[in-house]
């Protein structure tokens, strides 16, 4: 379900617009605040937004930011730009999944932002690095600026694996050992769960087992599938070796609660719950986070969060909307979304300054997992054509009968080829 609800409301000092080399500068003047409108998800971080919002309105008192949609998902936040772009009634800036700004750019409904970039003289020193903005480029177009970066962690019980044995200060390394230690832990009591590998996250997950060990999803031309490949294969048996341990058919969702709740010894989810999981835990147990298993030749991870893409055809909003997507991707727009998630930041000068990230990242070393991954980030892919989000759907029911012993792993192979192909474009 998808709420809209107006979160920060606030009349500031009056702006005006003026065309400066092609493009429009925000000034001081005798008239109305720009609005902008901004969706963004998941929606339980309503309140890093308010915060965003609020940091930026007190530096540009000319411009009125409105929270307008909040979505539990970014597949909800897509659907819901598709049905208000068919109605004329779109957020001007949306923070959506990595995953979908080829969708966006391919409608034709995000605005490229070459224009704006190129007009900014201190670009190159404004702490962007080419990595991060790859991100956010479909054909060779810069649609989106990376907000935030979530990569594949495994979180720990640090209390649970201290009980089974395990060295909260030497965590696993490898797939055998987290297993091993899982299994360890699941052995202590009838009310705690050793483990569980989630396998549901807009393929997200099952790209961070592929990828992990150099495999892709399609060739580089995108006219064949990919995944089947060794890495691919492998990444099914790695789920296999999960169920065969014992992991339990729980949603996704239930899984994260279950860690919270002190009953889940290791999960291997997103870095961005860190800061929810610190919270829940505190007081109960300690939580430890450990390496995702990478091939350190090949191997590459997924990034995951979002990115700020801006959808607003009107002249002035869109000036407004681009000193946004500046600010909150900027040190100070990272500086507090570093300090109130597990996201990576994607900014440099925030991450380099000590009064801003620099020795925050010293003071919670959990939070510095993330940031420790993003040499080898790379893009969260999305398949091509109109089908991409139902080509999500149809690969996570395959993964959930390789991890629940339904079917053997070259068989679900086998099909979900078959079936990926059939939705792509011919």
């Amino acid at each position: 379900m998808v709420t809209k609800e107006i979160n920060v409301v606030r009349r500031l000092a009056p702006a005006f617009v003026y065309a400066s080399l092609g493009l429009f500068a925000l000034q001081p003047a005798l008239a109305d605040p720009v609005t902008v409108e901004v969706g963004f998800s998941p929606a339980r971080y309503a309140n890093l937004y308010e915060q965003l919002a609020e940091a930026f309105m007190a530096e540009h008192p000319g411009v009125e930011i409105v929270l307008s949609v909040q979505a539990p998902s970014y597949d909800d936040l897509t659907q819901t730009v598709l049905r208000g772009a068919i109605v004329g009634d779109m957020p001007d800036v949306i923070h959506n999944g990595l995953n979908r700004i080829r969708l966006l750019a391919d409608q034709g409904l995000a605005v490229p932002l070459d224009p704006f970039i190129e007009a900014e003289a201190d670009w190159a020193t404004m702490g962007y690095p080419p990595s991060i903005m790859s991100i956010g480029e479909v054909y060779d177009t810069t649609y989106a600026i990376p907000f935030s970066i979530s990569v594949p962690v495994v979180f720990y019980n640090a209390d649970l694996v201290r009980a089974a044995g395990g060295d909260p200060d030497n965590l696993p390394q490898t797939w055998e050992e987290i297993l091993a230690l899982g299994t360890a832990i699941d052995a202590l009591n009838d009310g705690v769960e050793g483990f569980y590998l989630e396998y549901t996250n807009a393929t997200w997950s099952i790209q961070a087992l592929v990828f992990s060990q150099g495999g892709e999803f399609m060739n580089a031309e995108e006219t064949a599938i990919a995944f089947d490949g060794p890495a691919g294969v492998n990444a099914l048996e790695i789920l296999r070796a999960f169920g065969e341990a014992g992991q339990l058919d729980m949603a996704r969702n239930q899984a994260r609660q279950s860690f919270e709740a002190g009953s889940l010894g290791i999960l291997l989810t997103a870095s961005s719950l860190l800061t929810r999981f610190e919270q829940a835990a505190e007081g109960n147990f300690e939580v430890a986070v450990g390496p995702y298993p990478l091939d350190p030749e090949v191997g590459r991870l997924p990034a995951g969060g979002n990115a700020a893409i801006m959808l607003t055809e009107d002249p002035e909003e869109r000036a407004a909307a681009w000193e946004y997507i500046k600010f909150v991707t900027g040190p100070v727009g990272q500086t507090i979304m570093a300090q109130n998630t597990g996201y990576a930041p994607v900014n440099i000068v925030a991450l380099e300054d000590p009064e801003r990230l620099g020795r925050f990242y010293e003071r919670h070393p959990n939070h510095a997992q993330a940031a420790a991954r993003l040499p080898v980030m790379r893009g969260w892919y999305a398949f091509p054509g109109e089908n991409t989000i139902r080509i999500t759907d149809v690969i996570e029911d395959h993964l959930r009968t390789v991890v629940t012993l339904e079917r053997a792993p070259a068989d679900v192979m086998a099909d979900m080829q078959r079936d990926v192909e059939a939705l792509l474009p011919n």
